[in-house]
């Protein structure tokens, strides 16, 4: 009997796993029993793990995942491997974002948390990781135009921290319904890390049945350090971290959702660099999109970006209260002065960022980015933009200083 292969009048469904080449009813019903409902669900595993569960050897099993991830790019469920960087560019123009409650941190991190990307945030307690997750939490159903998804969160609770009270207050602050706040947020209490990583694992049909859009694990490390004991645990405690956070990676892609971590920390010792420290090694450091260092002042609690592909490192300030994550008080932006208030004066709503004046932009990215987009010029030669308003925005920055100083 001949094999059958999959075509595209076939791929149709990407619950169709029969459809597959070698992927008969007994496999089928093996890949389901561990997980695997969808296409998605194949992609986004490991070749090794694969072929443990339909006994297959490890090219065969790779065999299997690229035939999948072909057929969902014919389908046009995820992205082609092969792209341009402007290809790239403009997909990430399209990307949704879920806003934090604080303008601060959503500047800080360009306009709040984007899909297809893991923020790891790390702290000593009480520095508002958990406050974090549950605005988070509620925010990610808000439609679109409040910053919203309108979608549902998982939220892995690993140190039972999770409380719906604080969810009912941050609703009611926002004039949602309680009731269908908590309804949308699925909580899966992880007792150990065997029960993490088979949540993780499962994950997949409850994205694609329930419109999840934020998967949150709080706190990543938590089971980890207490049950892998001891340097003889090192090693097989690494493997598990390393498949467990890049299975939320790859899940955060192929579905579009956006991916949050907390992690703890620890004193690090090396007076020359940052005073805390996150547990799990470079393997979570490396695996994480973003990284976040979290740390108290006072009242108030300071973001510094430690490790990310595009920002550069630097601090924001932002606050905690029943209403979840906020603005500190008198939010204002280098030394105390209101930075977006001078620009804005200056400038108006005009954007910094241009292009040199010999590339002219195409249309398509006009239209997605304005702010790239130049006046045409026919010159090849480059001339020197004007500094007319680099030096108004000098002198109103040191009118500023002086003020700021005869208050004091």
């Amino acid at each position: 009997m001949a094999k059958k292969k999959i075509t595209e009048e076939k791929a149709t469904d990407i619950y169709d796993l029969e459809a597959m080449d070698g992927v008969g009813p007994k496999s089928a019903e093996r890949l389901i029993e561990h997980g695997m409902h969808t296409l998605c669900d194949l992609i986004v595993s490991q070749p090794v793990e694969l072929g443990e569960i339909l006994d297959w050897d490890k090219e065969k099993s790779s065999e299997l995942i690229e035939k999948a991830r072909e057929v969902l790019e014919g389908m046009g469920f995820v992205q082609k491997s092969l792209r341009t960087a402007k290809e790239i560019f403009l997909e990430r123009q399209g990307l949704k974002r879920v806003t934090t409650s604080s303008l601060a941190l959503d500047n800080f991190m360009s306009g709040g948390l984007e899909t297809k990307a893991v923020y790891e945030f790390f702290a000593e307690f009480g520095s508002g990781k958990t406050q974090l997750c549950h605005t988070l939490a509620v925010n990610i159903q808000r439609p679109e135009s409040e910053g919203g998804m309108g979608g549902k969160c998982v939220y892995i609770d690993t140190e039972n921290t999770f409380r719906p009270e604080r969810i009912i207050s941050m609703a009611v602050a926002r004039g949602m319904n309680p009731e269908e706040t908590l309804e949308n947020i699925i909580v899966v209490r992880a007792h150990n890390s065997g029960h993490q990583m088979l949540v993780m694992d499962e994950l997949g049909e409850q994205i694609t049945n329930n419109n999840v859009k934020l998967i949150i694990v709080d706190s990543l490390m938590g089971n980890f350090r207490s049950e892998f004991l001891g340097r003889g645990t090192l090693a097989p405690r690494q493997q598990a971290i390393n498949r467990f956070i890049h299975r939320l990676l790859r899940l955060c892609e192929v579905y579009n959702v956006v991916g949050v971590i907390t992690n703890q920390a620890v004193s690090n010792p090396d007076a020359f660099g940052l005073g805390m420290k996150a547990t799990g090694g470079n393997i979570v450091g490396h695996a994480s999109t973003y990284r976040i260092w979290l740390k108290k002042s006072g009242k108030k609690r300071i973001a510094n970006m430690v490790d990310s592909p595009m920002h550069a490192t630097y601090e924001c300030i932002f606050g905690i209260d029943e209403t979840g994550i906020i603005d500190a008080e008198g939010y204002k932006l280098v030394n105390d002065i209101d930075m977006d208030k001078i620009y804005k004066e200056i400038h108006g709503d005009k954007k910094i960022a241009t292009l040199p004046a010999t590339i002219e932009p195409s249309e398509e990215i006009q239209v997605i980015a304005p702010e790239l987009a130049t006046p045409k010029k026919k010159s090849k030669k480059v001339e020197e933009p004007e500094q007319v308003e680099d030096v108004e925005m000098a002198e109103a920055l040191e009118e500023a200083m002086r003020e700021k100083n005869d208050s004091e």
